[in-house]
């Protein structure tokens, strides 16, 4: 049995590019040379509570992209190349419309690889997102 891992993290030269929908958003930041992609999908939605109909966003999905070739992480890796890993039935991060998520703790996402021999967790910690309603740039709700 071959044991390989890797953490990866996000560095500070990431690009960071978007989609702000009015009930979809999406960001996607990659680093090293595009050799690491993760794709964070955000869906707002309304839900019937006893107090009538409340609106909601939540994170509905994540796709990481990862080259085990790129040796800045991975070392003499078994079976070098691109693998995709994406969450299942996802819904994280829940926060009322029009309000911004914060959290300092760290979670954790498993996430399911395109590789069934890799298993892949995504570690978020001093998290601060908002992806609808936003009034400024670089400006949170409460």
């Amino acid at each position: 049995l071959i044991t390989e891992q890797a953490d990866i993290p996000l560095s500070r030269g990431a690009e960071m590019k978007g989609k702000c929908g009015t009930n979809e958003s999406e960001l996607e930041i990659s680093w090293l040379e595009q050799a690491y992609t993760l794709k964070l999908f955000f869906l707002k939605e309304g839900h019937n509570t006893s107090r009538g109909q409340e609106a909601f966003w939540r994170l509905s999905r994540i796709q990481f992209t990862y080259d085990t070739a790129e040796r800045t992480y991975f070392k003499d890796a078994v079976s070098p190349g691109k693998h995709t890993a994406s969450s299942h039935r996802l819904s994280a991060l829940v926060t009322p419309a029009g309000k911004s998520y914060e959290c300092q703790a760290q979670q954790t996402i498993s996430l399911i690889s395109s590789d069934h021999q890799k298993s892949v967790q995504l570690l978020l910690s001093e998290v601060r997102v908002q992806p609808f309603d936003i009034t400024a740039d670089f400006v949170f709700s409460e």
